[in-house]
């Protein structure tokens, strides 16, 4: 029983186990007190050696596809946790069985099935959890909460909000990461924006002590980012659930630089390549903390204050100019059939584009020959040459309601 346990630690979406281990560890176990490790080692230092030996680490053995958005620093691979220490001992096993999952970071992806891992963090799983590891913790700490969002997905909160209301959920950190592929519109290179309405709305536990905002997109546009991460410093205000202000006024944006590759979604985005199937990225960290904390971390502790009761003004990088550019991206399959590797150099796959098919050679061939004969036609009546026109009319309409 104890193996199948155990192994519950190592599954990204706990189900079941998660009540069978709360209760397997609230069972009676001996005492130990032969064992220098419990009759001399204080509860501290006996803490400090469960979390460092129950530390997560990814899984480099499955590592992501480098052609998906996911796929990042930090997050090249899902993370496990080697449990063989809670093997050892029952006495061990009651005092760090829930250490795995509350000294990870926990990651939620609010984005549509193509940004995020085949197996993520759920809301509902994370509940069942969070009800087990409560039986036997008072106050399951949470270090790091990440959220991983698509805009269209946090702007309005809901989403967000409804992992911030899970019960028994005390976060400590929670990190947002917006993606250069999360902001609206990046396909066509729009200037950054963001709508502040889940500013308002979301209303945040009373556990936490840090809310973090990574804002990134390419470097090229790193002047935007950090127009908008200016911005939000200045003017954004999060709560807690006490009315606690969450407050970046005195923040020093964290910057981070990465590269990755330039293929996503089955095409290479030359458009915005620095090199060879290969992107540079800009992120600026923004941080929140508490202007005017309470005492208590008790999450039924709340005010009178009604979400959505405030306006926060929306981020707006504007006036930057767009790149302009015919060939933003190139499909994979035009590369491959063209026999070039996937990280064959930029000018070699944007020339796929550039250079005319022979279909495209035919029609010009064509348009040319039609030129010519266009002579033989000029005693054609008004008559012949209204109803060409409204054919060309007629054809027109049904391009555009196609």
């Amino acid at each position: 029983m104890l193996r199948a346990i155990i192994n519950w630690f190592t599954m990204a979406n706990p189900d079941s186990n998660t009540l069978k281990a709360a209760d397997f560890a609230s069972d009676s176990a001996h005492e130990q007190s032969q064992s220098s490790l419990f009759s001399v080692l204080p509860g501290e230092i006996r803490n400090h050696i469960w979390n460092y030996a129950l530390a997560d680490y990814q899984d480099e053995t499955q590592l992501y596809d480098d052609a998906t958005c996911y796929k990042r620093p930090d997050y090249l691979a899902p993370r496990k946790t080697d449990t063989v220490l809670l093997r050892t001992c029952k006495r061990i096993y009651q005092e760090a069985w829930f250490l795995p999952w509350t000294n990870a970071e926990q990651t939620f992806y609010l984005t549509s099935d193509d940004r995020r891992p085949p197996k993520t963090t759920t809301a509902r799983r994370m509940q069942q959890t969070l009800f087990a590891i409560a039986k036997t913790q008072t106050m399951p700490v949470i270090q790091h909460v990440r959220v991983f969002a698509q805009l269209y997905i946090l702007e309005n909160g809901a989403r967000l909000q409804e992992i911030l209301n899970l019960k028994f959920f005390y976060p400590k950190v929670i990190t947002i990461t917006i993606r250069h592929t999360d902001w609206w519109f990046w396909e066509s290179d729009d200037n950054l924006r963001l709508d502040a309405t889940w500013v308002d709305f979301c209303r945040f536990p009373n556990s936490l002590t840090e809310l973090r905002v990574a804002f990134e997109s390419l470097e090229r546009k790193k002047d935007q980012i950090d127009d908008v991460a200016r911005q939000a410093a200045q003017n954004w205000i999060f709560r807690r659930r006490d009315d606690t202000e969450l407050s970046a006024e005195s923040c020093q944006p964290e910057i981070m630089k990465w590269s990755g590759k330039a293929t996503w979604g089955h095409r290479r985005w030359v458009r915005d390549e620095t090199g060879p199937n290969k992107l540079d990225y800009y992120v600026s960290t923004v941080t929140w903390r508490p202007a005017n904390p309470r005492t208590t971390d008790n999450d039924e502790s709340t005010s009178s204050y009604v979400a959505g009761s405030r306006k926060f003004p929306n981020l707006n990088a504007i006036g930057y100019p767009q790149l302009a550019d015919d060939i933003t991206n190139v499909p994979i399959s035009v590369i491959l059939n063209a026999d070039l590797p996937l990280d064959a150099p930029t000018e070699d796959v944007r020339r796929l584009l550039e250079q005319p098919s022979d279909a495209e050679d035919e029609d010009s061939d064509d348009a040319e020959e039609e030129e010519n004969d266009s002579g033989d036609d000029e005693n054609n009546s008004e008559d012949d040459d209204d109803d060409e026109f409204m054919d060309f009319e007629s054809d027109v309409e049904q391009t555009e309601y196609r």
